[in-house]
């Protein structure tokens, strides 16, 4: 937490956009709010009119990301009549598949090997985030943003199909 270098790590981006893109560039400094379309600059711009975040995107090809938020904390709950497998909370990238949780519980429970590559999980356990059930292609980010829609960590229930 406190917004230091120590709480980021590097990432290369990867933005799929169409081309060419408009874009508005806002920056306050000194009280001066700035503003451009796409279309207005003429490329030949210092490295000074634009924001640092940008020339480190576009000109670097890298950015900033805050730790915390490539992190999702949740738990997993057994539904009832379930066996308890996790007492703790876990913590993963929030960009992991709802998949990869779910061969994580399957082997848990005995239900498939883990030294098997082509066992899926999905097709033993059910995921179900606030009585949803979840996709195997969702991600921890797409389930706590319209499933979970709360500050704490996810609860994730978890059952045998």
């Amino acid at each position: 937490g406190g917004g230091g270098e120590e709480d980021e790590v590097l990432v290369d981006p990867v933005f799929p956009l169409p081309s060419p893109v408009p874009a508005i560039i806002l920056e306050h400094a000194s009280g001066v709010c700035t503003r451009r379309l796409a279309t207005e600059f003429t490329g030949n711009e210092s490295e000074d009119a634009l924001p640092s975040w940008v020339v480190d995107c576009v000109a670097n090809q890298r950015m900033m990301v805050p730790k915390d938020s490539m992190k999702c904390s949740f738990y997993l709950v057994p539904a009832p009549g379930m066996q308890t497998i996790s007492q703790g909370k876990l913590s993963a990238p929030r960009i992991l598949r709802a998949q990869k949780v779910m061969n994580y519980v399957a082997q848990r429970l005995g239900l498939i090997d883990e030294k098997d590559p082509d066992s899926r999980g999905d097709a033993f356990v059910e995921l179900s985030c606030n009585d949803h059930v979840l996709q195997p292609h969702h991600s921890l980010a797409t389930v706590r943003t319209y499933f979970w829609k709360k500050s704490d960590d996810l609860e994730l229930t978890y059952r045998t199909k």
